[in-house]
């Protein structure tokens, strides 16, 4: 899934590519990991468009980069976890990149939601092996 995350997983295609049975690898990656194999997967789509967004890839990009067939359907999904379009947050990422730092500043879009799946700390990060 890290691989291919425009590729169209479900559950099933993830068991068989683990050699397990359905419900024994949505049992298993759940208690492991502590998020559902979807859940997962929809959090590592969107830490990765939103290092794809920083990178300055046009949202239509991002959204096929990460598995959407379309961009509305992308910026639905993005929206609704990361609480913003997917167009305003990479401007709100381009304003930060050539704002002047103030002392005891603190970044809202890094440090506000933190109860996206994206930013759950059972989603493996992007930036950690480059987007």
């Amino acid at each position: 899934m890290h691989a291919q995350p425009s590729a169209p997983w479900t559950v099933a295609e993830l068991a068989r590519e683990a050699a397990m049975s359905r419900s024994a690898f949505f049992a298993r990656f759940s208690r492991l990991i502590g998020v559902t194999p979807m859940e997962y997967l929809l959090g590592w789509r969107m830490a990765l468009a939103k290092c794809l967004l920083r990178d300055g890839m046009a949202v239509g990009d991002v959204a096929e980069r990460v598995g959407y067939s379309s961009a509305s359907a992308f910026s639905v999904a993005f929206a609704r976890n990361a609480g913003r379009p997917p167009a305003h947050f990479a401007r709100r990422e381009r304003e930060m990149r050539t704002a002047v730092p103030v002392a005891g500043a603190a970044d809202p879009e890094r440090t506000g939601n933190a109860n996206t799946v994206a930013d759950s700390a059972h989603v493996a990060r992007p930036e950690s092996s480059g987007c």
